[in-house]
Order: C-alpha cells, then structure tokens, then sequence
C-alpha cells in the first residue's frame, strides 16, 4: 500500500477505513483505505461514495465495490464533483454497479487545471452492464487524467465509449 505523502503533500487526511456502508465524508483532505461497499443503493449521487463540493483531495486505496447503484444519474460506486478537488484510485475493484446515466461505476470531476491529479491506477472495473441506461463505466472530467493498468472487462453501455475522458485543455491526458 501506499501512503497519503506517496500521492498528496498537503495536511493529514480524514481516515475512512474499512468501512461498509454508504459515506458522504466533507473534510478537505480524505483517505479511503480497505473499504468494502457491497449492495450501497442511493438516490443522490454516487451510489457508496459521494464527495462534493468540501473535499479537497481524495486517496481511494486498496477498496471494492460491488454491486453499487445509484438512482441519479452519475456515479453507480463513485461521485467526486468538485471545481477544486484531485483525486487519485489507487487499486480499486468495481462490479456490477451502475447509474442511470453517466458513470456506471464512476463520475469524477475535478479542478480544471493541467496538475490537478484525476488517476485510476492499477485498478478493475467490471460487469458493469446497465445496457437500457447510461453512457460509460467510467466518466473522467479534468485535471491530469491518468489510467495507469486499469483493467476493464464485461462491461456494457448504451451509447459512447466504456471510458470517456474529458481533459482539461492544456494537460496530456493517458488514457
């Protein structure tokens, strides 16, 4: 594993460990660590982890979701929207989530600047198989987007790309 210093230089974060149930942390600084979100169902966004608008950076490690859903219509397991967020997935597993629109297993939007962190890294998206909704697995908005090793499989949309990425204007996106 990795360590919060391995990805972020700012403060010490909120800890959420090996949690079970849906979360909505609103600390500037969270860290997500060997959590297991299995059958999260909401009607808001994200259907097990929710981060809006106070979350500053966020460290999703070594965590799985399975079987996530949201009635909204982004981000089955994951929802990060925030102008002024990073993000980085560092082994994660997703399956068999999904949303009714965009984001089956994820929809993250993060502060639009060419250094901004928005990485998946070393992580398996899944079964994520809505095929009467939804338009990708994974929706990835700003920042620097990185997918490093992701892998995706049995995955099914209605429409559009299983991973559609939408960098900002002056970053190197490598997807």
């Amino acid at each position: 594993m990795f360590a919060w210093n391995d990805f972020f230089d700012s403060g010490a974060p909120e800890t959420i460990k090996q949690q079970t149930t849906r979360q909505t942390p609103s600390n500037a600084r969270v860290y997500v660590l060997l959590c297991l979100f299995n059958r999260c169902t909401s009607t808001d966004y994200g259907g097990a982890l929710s981060c809006s608008s106070s979350v500053e950076y966020l460290l999703l490690e070594s965590s799985a979701f399975f079987s996530c859903t949201t009635t909204s219509d982004r981000g089955g397991g994951v929802y990060i929207y925030n102008s002024n967020c990073q993000s980085v997935l560092h082994k994660v597993c997703g399956y068999d989530c999904y949303s009714n629109s965009v984001g089956h297993f994820s929809y993250t939007r993060v502060k639009y600047t060419a250094t901004s962190k928005n990485y998946y890294n070393y992580s398996s998206i899944s079964h994520c198989r809505k095929e009467s909704y939804g338009t990708e697995m994974l929706t990835i908005c700003y920042g620097k987007i990185c997918c490093l090793s992701v892998n995706s499989s049995n995955n099914k949309c209605s429409r559009y790309s299983s991973v559609y990425c939408v960098p900002t204007a002056s970053s190197s996106a490598i997807c």
